[in-house]
């Protein structure tokens, strides 16, 4: 009823009262205005809630666009030609574009390999459950595409894309772990066995070489054999370092000064073609870090020949030292050819090498990356063809320790002696070898085989015994064991352990007891001679 109709009834009521009891004038009024009344509240209740409506459909759109930009994956509306509705925030973050830039327009998925336009609903679900490598504005990504089915009658989908780059790049470090695992036990064993060959091999020759008169000619033949021997030990020296079962005694070096102790060295290994440069960021502190040294040299030398190596032109090798928080960082930088991805992927692999032409054994940055990660730090590459590597190593920094001055290595003139020793070796080459050693030079050996019967042979001459000589990987109990048990007998008796590695037996991490020594194989005669010369006079 609209104001004019109710204008006119009251008219034709007050017209109607001249011919009609008063009465029934006024209750003809109170009806009129009664319904104009109710018209009014209708209508007010009416406007009411439309406004409500509207509110609430401004609240519940404003409330699905927060659920939208607040959900981790990426969310995409697609009409059925492919023109973007929808663009949530996780999918600004992913793709690195903005709302305002795509919305109304039509997309191609962007896959690295086969980028592929959105123009119809086939090819929106086409894309249900397909892994791609992607092309953003913010690098590549690995994702998983989900399509929904039609969400309205205009049939519009919705793609549901989920990141999954920092996942697979996690596999992928654990992919590598494992294999590195298995080819650190693989390893270890093997080069286990293979110092003992080497100690054998090496000693038979120092022994003839310590005899008279030798024609020039044999003389040179055995010292190149020598060589070969040493050659091979570094090599397994590696394979122990890749397996980590190699002893290694930390301390805490100041990485500066160490630095500065091998400039000389780098500048030679660095190459004619590379021009070395050592850059040290002070902040008054020193940069200390607790690592094996020989280790942290290793690891130095490797990444510094590689770079100069890497160098097809004269250019630049750069070490980088420097104090990030509560770390110690570490970079060798070149501006040689640099790296293609997947070389880059498999960089730290054992026996994987770019030096095919060269002779490269595949064995120096999984090395350094076995020993670093050992130490409890992190190595990254960041390489691009045409734009140079960049490794760099960030070890936790450490509190030094008291200043300890290392006693330099000097040659031992031992007098005869008529000392006993207890020897235990299971490799029956490397036991004749080290007897016949330890004879030339006056001392007695009771030789065992095990534990077993090194227990025997002990509690039999237990007073004649002045050292106990043992390897650490024995059948049945291990050397450390064995020692334990003579020791609670003979707590003064000197120990010295010979082993081609340090397994768990030594300790946890690979680290010497306390108290005892260590030799590692294979070595010379006359480092054996003078370990047993100091372990036996300093109880005396």
């Amino acid at each position: 009823m609209t104001a004019r109709s109710v204008g006119s009834l009251v008219i034709s009521t007050v017209a109607a009262a001249s011919r009609v009891p008063v009465v029934l004038a006024l209750i003809a009024c109170l009806v009129a205005c009664a319904v104009a009344i109710g018209f009014a509240v209708r209508q007010r209740r009416a406007t009411r809630d439309a406004e409500h409506r509207a509110d609430r459909a401004t609240r519940s759109e404003a409330l699905h666009r927060r659920m939208l930009d607040a959900a981790p994956l990426a969310v995409v509306e697609l009409d059925a030609n492919g023109t973007v509705h929808t663009w949530n925030a996780a999918a600004t973050e992913l793709f690195g574009v903005a709302p305002t830039e795509v919305i109304g327009s039509t997309w191609t998925w962007p896959d690295r390999d086969r980028p592929t336009p959105l123009g119809d609903v086939a090819a929106i679900d086409a894309l249900d459950g397909r892994q791609s490598t992607i092309v953003t504005a913010v690098g590549e990504r690995q994702v998983v595409a989900y399509t929904t089915s039609a969400v309205d009658v205009d049939e519009h989908r919705l793609l549901l894309i989920v990141d999954e780059t920092e996942q697979q790049r996690l596999e992928a470090q654990l992919i590598q772990a494992q294999k590195l695992e298995i080819f650190g036990r693989l390893a270890g064993g093997i080069a286990h066995d293979f110092n003992n060959f080497l100690t054998a091999v090496t000693g038979y020759i120092d022994i003839v070489l310590m005899r008279g008169r030798i024609e020039t000619t044999d003389r040179n033949a055995l010292m190149e054999s020598r060589r070969a021997a040493e050659r091979a030990a570094a090599v397994v020296a590696q394979l122990l370092t890749i397996s980590r079962r190699q002893v290694t005694i930390p301390e805490v070096i100041d990485v500066a000064a160490l630095l500065d102790g091998l400039s000389d060295l780098l500048h030679t290994v660095a190459g004619d073609r590379a021009q070395l440069r050592v850059h040290v960021v002070s902040t008054g502190v020193s940069p200390t870090v607790r690592i094996d040294r020989t280790h942290l040299e290793q690891i130095i030398l490797n990444l510094v020949v590689n770079a100069g190596e890497a160098m097809v032109d004269a250019g630049h090798v750069d070490v980088w030292l420097e104090e990030r928080d509560e770390s110690v960082v570490l970079r060798v930088v070149d501006d040689g050819p640099g790296l293609e991805p997947a070389v880059a992927e498999h960089i730290f692999e054992p026996f994987f090498t770019t030096k095919a032409g060269h002779g490269g054994t595949g064995l120096g940055l999984s090395t350094v990356y076995s020993i670093v990660t050992s130490a409890e730090g992190t190595i990254t590459v960041t390489s691009e063809p045409g734009r140079g590597a960049r490794f760099e190593i960030v070890f936790p920094r450490a509190v030094p320790d008291a200043t300890v001055v290392a006693t330099p290595s000097v040659t031992v003139v031992i007098d005869p002696t008529d000392e006993t020793i207890l020897l235990v070796e299971d490799d029956p080459s490397v036991r004749r070898l080290t007897t016949a050693v330890l004879q030339q030079h006056g001392y007695r050996v009771i030789s065992a085989s095990d534990a077993e019967e090194a227990t025997s042979l002990f509690l039999e001459h237990r007073a004649d015994i002045g050292l106990l000589l043992s390897d650490v990987v024995l059948p049945g109990r291990s050397g450390p064991q064995l020692a334990a048990e003579l020791l609670r007998q003979r707590p003064e008796l000197p120990v010295l352990f010979i082993s081609g590695y340090a397994e768990g037996p030594l300790s946890e991490h690979g680290r010497l007891p306390e108290g005892t020594r260590f030799l590692g194989k294979p070595f010379r005669s006359d480092d054996l001679i003078r370990e047993v010369h100091e372990a036996v006079t300093k109880m005396a």
